[in-house]
């Protein structure tokens, strides 16, 4: 028997059927180790290569899943290191102020950065570098309410060229709650397994265990 479920979420009423199964286009996503990435602007080569990415210790990460204010956090962020207000730090490109590990679509020297660095990702923790897992840098990780992240990130989809337009928000539920997205973790406190959020669980270990390393 089927077992139908029934959400409202920012006014949105639909049903969740358990034996859907939707898988998103290659042609926008491919999976590496467990997770998914963008297509086209990073490679499974390159995500192995950041096991062994230096870190500084005056390094800081912001991590997040997407749609949960990232480029909010990382224009504070710089204007905090930057003093943008003062030298006109707010003109230059985000991308070039607090770029991307994972993503680094601009083949930047990233060890030619002085210090402080600023890197933002969503990479889950365990495909973080290995000197950041071992407490090197700072990390500060941003959470949103998942039903707000859903819906941010539903019409988000619809204006971004590297991302799969679905249309109908039943199916971009489906893919969310299964973890088909552009990183596959959800949050432990709102879905039960196998809905669970190791990306959250693991960046919450490292704040446990070295209160000096993360904000």
């Amino acid at each position: 028997m089927s077992i139908n479920l029934c959400f409202l979420i920012a006014g949105y009423l639909f049903v969740r059927d358990n034996k859907l199964t939707m898988e998103p286009s290659k042609e926008y996503l491919f999976t590496h180790k467990g997770f998914y990435f963008a297509a086209n602007i990073t490679t499974p080569e390159y995500l192995d290569s950041l096991e062994t990415f230096e870190i500084r210790d005056s390094d800081v990460f912001i991590a997040t899943y997407p749609k949960s204010g990232t480029v909010w956090t990382q224009n504070i962020l710089s204007l905090i290191f930057h003093e943008g207000h003062r030298n006109g730090t707010e003109n230059i490109d985000l991308m070039d102020r607090i770029p991307w590990l994972e993503y680094n679509t601009k083949h930047m020297d990233y060890s030619a950065f002085p210090s402080p660095r600023l890197f933002a990702t969503h990479l889950p923790y365990y495909l973080t570098p290995r000197d950041l897992r071992n407490k090197r840098a700072r990390v500060i990780y941003v959470t949103r309410n998942p039903k707000d992240v859903l819906v941010s990130y539903f019409h988000f989809s619809k204006i971004m060229v590297t991302l799969e337009k679905v249309s109908d928000f039943n199916i971009f539920m489906e893919r969310f709650l299964a973890g088909k997205g552009k990183v596959s973790f959800l949050y432990a406190f709102y879905f039960p397994p196998p809905f669970t959020a190791s990306f959250l669980r693991h960046y919450w270990r490292l704040e446990k265990h070295d209160d000096s390393s993360t904000e």
